[in-house]
């Protein structure tokens, strides 16, 4: 049974009543960004199109209801919240019209929250197998449920995903971002079903990896010119966000070179609405009302460092109007008129000029907590309102005194918690229900924000309390698949069970009928048991159970890293070898070195996918088909390549035999990062992997590339989790071509991993010995160079 869910009233549906008796109370309400009150003391605060809401922009209704999201001629258009003033319920999703129209999540006031197909502001009850539910799944925005589950919600082009949608897949993961023909194509994020991400650029369903805003420009991804797009300025600045007329236009992010943050309203490329600003250098926080690129109307300046928050009118930047210093560690106010940050004069903060409203009933004000609507009496907070605070959180509930005190709602989108109960000076005091993240609540009794004392099954009998004794760190790895762990416990009474779960299977589940066994003063109780771990990442959780109720400890993760047994795992290798060159220096032996590694791998059981003198196209494709390979058959992965390389901004390039460079820019379009080779590496998510470069010749583009490493040389680069990453010489440094059939480096190479027993550091240690005698020997030093962080033993072979 489906819980049940809060009627909208559509008092939407008539937005613009009374607009001729009403006022345009600062900016232009005809066709920019403005803030307007209609003759029901409704506010909106948003964009105008010829004169009603169009765009993104918030809607307080006077009774204390918000709406925040898109409009579309006064209706209630795109993605939007609702959210009801009088107990906290809110819901989020797609409207059409004014109503919720296709998916949408409601929360409900007992703090569960239900997903479901919106089809005329009420829920579709029908069973759908397959097909598009609403809109238009050709060319235009439609919904569409599978076969399997899963669901679609965004823009059609011939029939395909194409722009801007949500897939919502089956098994529970979700992807909301670009699509091309059907396909994860552009800027997008996918949320596993565990919670993990993955954000940056996508091709044909694969990730690319994130977005390195040091080699590209231009717009990247999406439609920049009049729908949604990245875009990254000549600075290096760059842009998320909605278009119009090829300028930034509607609710976007902007991160500027030196990682200043903007999020909010746009317009005709500059900041204009009401926004957030997060300033990278020195922590502080703006949040107000921008215009013309400058903070002007009200807002709030946060000091992190210093302590201190400015709360009132802002005018090009400066604070400069009437409005309150407010010192966070003491509590003190001075409030007045403030010129460039200034007091001018001292004036009490109850006869300020508020926000907006009427200081005796309905208004909008800044306090030192953030931005409320709501009652008020004599300017203070007073009665039902709701609080958006500057920390993040927001507040729906009973006000007195200028705080919440009473019963209410407490809420913090970014981390997902959720409380309901008594409130208390704006946190949770007295009894109460925590709801978390991860879909476990907390019951009982709250003391400034925290859980003082946990509500029992049996009223008379208080839970047990229990942590862990061992594993302390949440996150630990391990190659020994058979771990001890121990529970600390407390508890008035006797423990009746203990449960330990691995990956969500018991395998502890012993009823105590005895007594605890006494370990240290510091633990009063403990319970020592032996699990067994599976490869990879392992879920341990714990439970203990008396007659007040059941007590878990928080989730441990351990990972079982394998120690020897990737040598005897299946093994593919990719071999590239460019030499023949078809606009720059051809290389003699690079063709030569990739054949001679294709033949000494092939001997020791390596499937190997060896190919020369690629094109930029050919290569990309068989880099993806060696991330399938890999992700299909979780092989450990080697990775070779011999030809021209180069470095620009810290990034290194691979070089095709048909890159034709005449300037920095067109590095990227000519060449293929290995940032690629990195990403398909991580999607394919083996244990481990082996990337080989002998990719050290002199810069081929020195000439075109002031960025580009003018001495020749590739860039250091971390090795992620799991992978070993060798080069043909040390960062910077470049390589022979040799003299011979053969690179000295790939030559020596090929004899040491052929030596049995050797783990893969001894033989690359090998290795740089022999390059660095016998590069000496010819007149000049080549050293080698690795960088590792695989966590068990590889041999090549094994004795």
């Amino acid at each position: 049974m489906k819980p049940k869910i809060k009627i909208l009233l559509l008092a939407a549906l008539s937005l613009a009543a009374g607009k001729s008796y009403s006022q345009c109370i600062s900016g232009n309400c005809e066709d920019g960004y403005g803030v307007y009150v209609d003759a029901n003391n409704n506010r909106y605060s948003g964009f105008f199109k010829n004169g009603m809401y169009n765009g993104s922009g918030t809607l307080i209704y006077y009774g204390g209801d918000v709406y925040s999201g898109n409009f579309a001629d006064d209706e209630f258009s795109g993605k939007g919240t609702y959210i009801w003033g009088e107990d906290g319920q809110r819901y989020f999703g797609h409207w059409e019209h004014g109503i919720r129209q296709g998916i949408g999540t409601a929360f409900l006031d007992d703090g569960t929250s239900s997903t479901d197909i919106w089809n005329d502001d009420e829920i579709y009850e029908e069973e759908v197998s397959e097909g598009c539910l609403n809109g238009d799944c050709k060319n235009g925005y439609g919904v569409a449920i599978f076969e399997d589950g899963s669901i679609y919600e965004g823009y059609w082009e011939n029939g395909y995903f194409g722009g801007q949608g949500i897939y919502s897949d089956a098994d529970g993961s979700r992807y909301e971002g670009e699509f091309l023909r059907g396909d994860f194509n552009g800027f997008g994020t996918l949320t596993s079903p565990d919670g993990t991400q993955k954000a940056g650029l996508w091709e044909k369903d694969r990730y690319i990896g994130e977005l390195n805003v040091n080699n590209v420009e231009g717009c990247v991804s999406g439609d920049c010119d009049n729908g949604y797009g990245v875009m990254v300025y000549e600075d290096h600045s760059v842009y998320f966000g909605e278009f119009k007329n090829g300028q930034s236009h509607g609710d976007g992010v902007y991160y500027t070179p030196e990682g200043d943050r903007y999020e909010g309203s746009f317009e005709d490329d500059k900041v204009s609405g009401f926004v957030k600003i997060e300033f990278n250098e020195s922590g502080n926080v703006y949040i107000g009302n921008f215009l013309d690129g400058s903070a002007n109307g009200y807002g709030a300046l946060i000091d992190n460092k210093g302590g201190s928050i400015w709360y009132g009118q802002f005018k090009d930047n400066d604070f400069t109007g009437e409005g309150v210093e407010y010192d966070i560690k003491t509590g003190k106010k001075v409030s007045g008129v403030f010129r460039e940050g200034e007091l001018v004069r001292e004036i009490p903060e109850r006869d300020l000029t508020l926000m907006y409203g009427d200081k005796n009933g309905f208004g909008m004000r800044l306090t030192e907590t953030g931005l409320y609507s709501g009652e008020m009496k004599n300017g203070v907070p007073e009665g039902n309102g709701f609080l958006s605070c500057y920390s993040g959180w927001t507040i729906t509930g009973v006000f007195h005194n200028g705080a919440a005190n009473g019963k209410g709602t407490l809420e913090n989108a970014s981390t997902g918690v959720r409380y309901i109960g008594e409130i208390k000076n704006n946190a949770a005091d007295g009894k109460g229900t925590m709801f978390n993240s991860d879909g476990t609540s907390l019951t009982g009794t709250f003391a400034h924000g925290e859980l003082a004392e946990e509500k029992a099954e049996n009223q008379n009998v208080a839970k047990p309390e229990v942590s862990w004794t061992t594993p302390q760190m949440i996150n630990t790895e391990t190659t020994d698949a058979k771990q001890k762990i121990k529970l600390c416990v407390s508890s008035k009474t006797p423990i009746t069970e203990v449960v330990v779960t691995v990956n969500g299977q018991p395998q502890i589940k012993k009823a105590i009928s005895r007594g605890f066994t006494v370990v240290t003063s510091d633990c009063e109780h403990s319970f020592e048991y032996e699990i067994t771990l599976s490869p990879g990442k392992n879920t341990i959780e714990a439970s203990v159970k008396n007659d007040g109720g059941t007590a878990n400890a928080a989730a441990r993760y351990i990972t079982l890293n394998k120690s020897d047994a990737v040598s005897t795992q299946k093994r593919i290798a990719l071999i590239i070898g460019n030499a023949a060159y078809q606009h720059i220096t051809p290389l003699n032996n690079s063709a030569n070195d990739a054949r001679l590694m294709s033949k000494t791998l092939s001997a020791l059981g390596f499937e190997v996918m060896s190919f020369t003198d690629l094109d930029r196209k050919s290569m990309t494709e068989k880099i993806y088909d060696f991330g399938d390979k890999l992700k299909e058959q979780n092989a450990v992965g080697l990775f070779y390549y011999a030809g021209h390389g180069l470095q620009v901004n810290g990034v290194n390039y691979l070089v095709p035999v048909t890159a034709s460079v005449k300037r920095e820019q067109e590095v990227d379009d000519e060449c293929v990062s290995i940032d690629k080779v990195l990403g398909q590496l991580e999607y394919a998510g083996n244990d481990l992997n082996i990337i080989i470069l002998d990719a050290c010749r002199n810069n081929p583009f020195a000439s075109v590339s002031r960025s580009a490493s003018g001495d020749g040389g590739l860039a250091q680069m971390n090795a992620p989790k799991g992978t070993f990453v060798a080069y043909a010489t040390a960062p910077g440094k470049t390589a022979s071509d040799g003299t011979g059939q053969n690179g000295l480096y790939t030559e020596s190479l090929a004899k040491a991993i052929m030596h049995p027993g050797d783990k893969i550091e001894d033989v690359f240690k090998n290795v740089r010995n022999e390059v660095y005698n016998a590069s000496k020997a010819m007149g000049a030093e080549q050293i080698p160079w690795e960088n590792s962080s695989i966590f068990g033993d590889f041999y090549f072979i094994k004795k």
